[in-house]
């Protein structure tokens, strides 16, 4: 039962579909560009944007930062799961034979295989506005 409730947080890898590893996130960032003009029109959309984001509506939170004409950074740090159970198997036999020192390397490999996406979104002005 345990599998099935971390699996329900993996995702597949969004920049190569072909890749059939899922991916579990294990560090997110979402950071907004500081070159944002202060008018009150983007400061009030902004202060909008937390409220949207935390609640899981991805569309206004996107809605919020068009508004505001943001830029904004996503990164997520993500663990390949069949990469992640063969390590931790692989280190506690090391660690039930009470040798810490080889149980290390399994876990050292794996977080090499730690992948990171990111992708950027770059301010859109409201339809029919110039710079």
């Amino acid at each position: 039962m345990a599998e099935k409730k971390i699996n329900d947080y993996t995702i597949g890898d969004t920049q190569d579909p072909t890749i059939a590893e899922s991916y579990l996130p294990v560090d997110e960032a979402f950071m907004v560009d500081e070159t944002v003009s202060a008018s009150d029109e983007h400061v009030q959309a902004l202060e909008k944007v937390f409220g949207p984001s935390e609640t899981g509506s991805k569309d206004n939170a996107l809605e919020v930062l068009r508004m505001a004409e943001a830029d904004a950074n996503i990164s997520a740090a993500m663990l390949p799961m069949t990469d992640a159970s063969d390590a931790v198997l692989k280190a506690q036999s090391f660690m039930d034979q009470s040798d810490y020192f080889r149980a290390n390397a399994p876990l050292n490999d794996f977080e090499d295989r730690i992948v990171i996406r990111s992708c950027e979104i770059h301010a859109i002005a409201a339809r029919g506005e110039t710079d």
